[in-house]
């Protein structure tokens, strides 16, 4: 179990690969402002607040615990945040693997809107959002394989954040 008690915030990803990737890459850099462009990711699990150590050892435990999965990106949100976001399809892999995110770090408190990929933080004017609605509507389903797992630092705005540590899937090899 994790404990409370410090400022650092993190959250896990896992990052597409090939068309996944480069298609979802598009959609952020022709969304973001200067200095808030981000790399494509889907959020396991985010903004959970922890020490460096134990945020790396609950990652660790969690790829040890896994085998490679499959993440499809299925539909198009725009969230009262106001983000934008691609949610992942609802699969058992997928479920047992968000089970496992969500033990491994209780009672840590964090954001829990379900996996996720995120195509901007907040408000985007309305021809934007509609024709990056359209783009990404365009190329769903889209799904890639996940073999690795990140430890992510999200202080500060989206363009400032830092990968810390990554993990591959069922073998515990930290990099």
């Amino acid at each position: 179990m994790i404990g409370m008690g410090t400022s650092e915030r993190y959250s896990i990803w896992t990052i597409p690969s090939g068309v996944a990737y480069s298609q979802t890459q598009e959609i952020i850099s022709y969304l973001s402002n200067k200095g808030h462009e981000f790399e494509p990711h889907v959020t396991l699990i985010g903004n959970f607040c922890t020490n460096r150590e134990q945020a790396i050892n609950a990652l660790q435990a969690i790829s040890r615990g896994i085998t490679p999965f499959e993440i499809q990106l299925v539909s198009v949100e725009y969230t009262a945040t106001p983000d934008l976001i691609i949610r992942a399809a609802t699969t058992p892999e997928l479920s047992a693997v968000f089970a496992m995110v969500m033990g491994a770090l209780a009672p840590v408190r964090h954001e829990v809107p379900g996996p996720h990929l995120s195509l901007h933080y907040g408000p985007v004017s309305a021809e934007k959002l509609s024709l990056a609605i359209h783009s990404a509507q365009a190329f769903l389903p889209l799904t890639f394989k996940v073999e690795v797992l990140y430890l992510c630092s999200t202080e500060g705005k989206a363009g400032q954040w830092t990968i810390v540590s990554s993990t591959a899937i069922a073998e515990g090899l930290t990099k």
